[in-house]
């Protein structure tokens, strides 16, 4: 019997973590999906906010893909450390990361994404390159919203943040913020 719960809770690390930084992937963000659906539904309140390093391309190709590599697991555990446990990280694509959580305010958000961004910026990384910079897009979940929706917002917002010239933060004020509880 312990073997099968090791091997289930080894097939559940497989299924829902990308394999490189240990991040959660698309797959448990599909899993949880419902669950943030029907909180919502009970007047919760969620925010999601998309994230990505700022000239990656150029760390690969000036220092290597190892290297590169080495800056997102460092960049995960870094950003894990800085939020919530109950807060979501997911490696939404190559040096691209969600993190969904419940129950910030709009301002609050802002001042939250802020602070992690200020963070990862002044953070000295372990190896050859020693700073980067992220860009930042924010926004909350509105009810009868698909996730998938919510994520084209933020990433809207995170390339206008790109636009702004980089290591920036931009909330996206949601249609409904008006809705969310003080």
């Amino acid at each position: 019997v312990t073997q099968m719960i090791s091997e289930k809770n080894q097939l559940k690390q497989q299924i829902f973590h990308d394999p490189l930084t240990g991040a959660n992937n698309r797959t448990f963000l599909e899993s949880i999906e419902p669950e943030i659906q029907e909180r919502i539904q009970q007047h919760k309140t969620y925010f999601l906010i998309l994230f990505d390093i700022d000239y990656f391309k150029a760390i690969n190709d000036n220092y290597g893909h190892l290297e590169g590599d080495n800056v997102l697991k460092e960049l995960v555990q870094f950003v894990r450390h800085s939020v919530r446990s109950s807060d979501h990280l997911i490696r939404w694509g190559g040096e691209e990361f969600l993190l969904i959580g419940e129950g910030r305010h709009l301002f609050d958000l802002c001042s939250f994404t802020d602070k992690i961004r200020q963070e990862v910026s002044e953070h000295s990384f372990s190896g050859e390159l020693k700073h980067i910079t992220c860009s930042f897009g924010a926004t909350w979940l509105n009810k009868n919203e698909s996730i998938d929706a919510c994520i084209e917002r933020a990433d809207e917002a995170m390339y206008q943040a790109k636009n702004d010239g980089r290591n920036r933060v931009v909330c996206e004020k949601s249609p409904q913020a008006g809705n969310l509880p003080s």
